[in-house]
């Protein structure tokens, strides 16, 4: 989860058991927040994990893997709140999601408007823009519509869609992780070995 590091949702959601959660956030923020909760006795599920990870980490992907992150596994990642005020921004978070989410890992979240591009370039253009930059990280991206969200949560827009000030997304990695493709690489040294071990007992 990358959040702002005030949300409450790692707490008081029931999580699966042995659910490992990482709340990648602002660590000032994260601590504040944490000991409040401490305060009124929130936990994690029981037997679930929550793990926090810098969002000001110098190299977020060492962190994930030095908190034991496995590439192997298939994951989910959410998006919210954490502020993203660049494309440059957007661009180093879908790196290194695309580096630790498996092949069929879910992201999903809530993008600021800004980052869409221009804004007066049309919905479609927008759109596009965004599978785009998506696709170029392995990402299958899907634009959700709020109105559709309200209507199946039964909710009413104070606002139309034109004017929200956020993007909601979901999407879906194509290419395998860092550490799928580490496995695979082994794999086939492995065969090679044999092969070789075979050609020579032949000679």
């Amino acid at each position: 989860m990358i959040l702002d590091g005030m949300d409450t949702r790692p707490l008081r959601m029931n999580w699966p058991r042995s659910s490992i959660l990482y709340d990648v956030s602002p660590e000032r923020i994260f601590k504040v927040t944490s000991q409040r909760f401490k305060g009124v006795g929130a936990k994690v599920s029981r037997g679930c994990l929550l793990i926090h990870i810098p969002v000001e980490s110098s190299n977020l992907l060492e962190s994930f893997y030095r908190n034991g992150f496995n590439g192997g596994r298939s994951s989910i990642w959410a998006l919210q709140g954490l502020p993203l005020s660049t494309l440059a921004s957007l661009n180093d978070l879908l790196l290194v999601i695309s580096s630790l989410a498996m092949k069929g890992s879910i992201f999903l979240g809530e993008l600021p408007a800004c980052l869409e591009g221009n804004k007066f370039e049309d919905k479609t253009a927008k759109k596009e823009r965004l599978e785009k930059l998506f696709m170029t990280y392995g990402f299958r991206v899907t634009v959700v519509d709020y109105e559709e969200v309200a209507k199946e949560m039964h909710f009413s827009l104070d606002a139309p869609l034109e004017t929200s000030n956020s993007v909601l997304f979901v999407a879906e990695q194509l290419r395998l992780s860092d550490a799928q493709m580490e496995i695979w690489r082994t794999h086939f040294e492995r065969i090679e070995e044999e092969g070789d071990e075979e050609g020579f007992e032949e000679l």
